[in-house]
């Protein structure tokens, strides 16, 4: 099985506002541990309540939020954060909003 793993809009921004060594942090656990896995579940945990469609992974002090949607092997990575902040005035992403690619991020990772 090979997943893809995509990027909604507001993401791009969040990246930008951490700093590099952290955006960089971020984007290799998603490229070198998730990548990799059969199942991107066996390293998240599904969040509750209103959330439960969402899975959390945690990398250091941030948390990436997700929705795994098995049917198309696709990851959409729709909020990344502070676990303090990563949480507040959450909305679930609309449907349909041009998801960015993985391959097509453009995010400084040196």
């Amino acid at each position: 099985m090979t997943w893809t793993i995509e990027f909604h809009p507001k993401v791009k921004r969040e990246l930008r506002k951490l700093d590099k060594k952290d955006s960089k942090a971020l984007l290799d656990f998603l490229e070198h541990e998730i990548l990799s896995l059969d199942d991107p579940r066996e390293k998240a945990v599904q969040l509750k309540e209103n959330l439960k469609e969402f899975w959390k992974f945690r990398v250091g002090q941030f948390r990436i939020i997700a929705d795994i949607q098995e049917d198309v092997l696709l990851i959409l990575v729709v909020r990344v954060g502070n676990r303090k902040d990563v949480y507040t005035r959450f909305e679930k992403p609309q449907k349909g909003h041009g998801a960015i690619p993985f391959s097509d991020l453009r995010i400084k990772r040196t």
